[in-house]
Formats: C-alpha cells, sequence, structure tokens
C-alpha cells in the first residue's frame, strides 16, 4: 500500500490476512498425490497451486478425474482395465 505522508510517498507493506486451514477433504488428498508424483508438491507447498501453469494444472485435474472414474467404475463392480 502506498499513502502520502506531507511531500513524500511511502509504501508500506500491511500483512495480508492469513488463510485459516481447511480439513482436507478426498479430492484435496488425491491432488497432492498426484503432485507428488509428478514431483511438483514442492513448488505447491513453496507457492501455491496458483503458481502452477495452466498446463501442468490441467495434467494434474486429467489423472483426478481419471482416477476417479476408475474408483467408481471399482464401487460399482465395473472393470475399466483398457
Amino acid at each position: 500500500m502506498v499513502i502520502r505522508n506531507s511531500l513524500t510517498w511511502r509504501c508500506i507493506n500491511i500483512p495480508s490476512k492469513k488463510k485459516k486451514k481447511k480439513v482436507l477433504t478426498e479430492k484435496d488428498l488425491m491432488k497432492i498425490e498426484i503432485a507428488r508424483e509428478l514431483g511438483i508438491w514442492e513448488q505447491v507447498e513453496k507457492d501455491g497451486w496458483e503458481s502452477l501453469t495452466n498446463a501442468m494444472c490441467g495434467k494434474v485435474g486429467g489423472i483426478m478425474s481419471k482416477r476417479m472414474k476408475s474408483q467408481k467404475a471399482e464401487e460399482n463392480g465395473l472393470s475399466t482395465e483398457e
């Protein structure tokens, strides 16, 4: 934030609001597992999910979708062998 004090401008660092820790869902845990497998978990921990490229986010989402589909098929007693 920049404020004007008399005739000079000064930058002041205002601490951002800390995010509350949320309870991780099954999908969150799957996403973290996939990030570890792809070798991007360290980047996510350091810089957050928003630091990933669109392509990498798509890769994580695609793998999640595939796994959820196969889990659902297993629950219904179907085989997803290709």
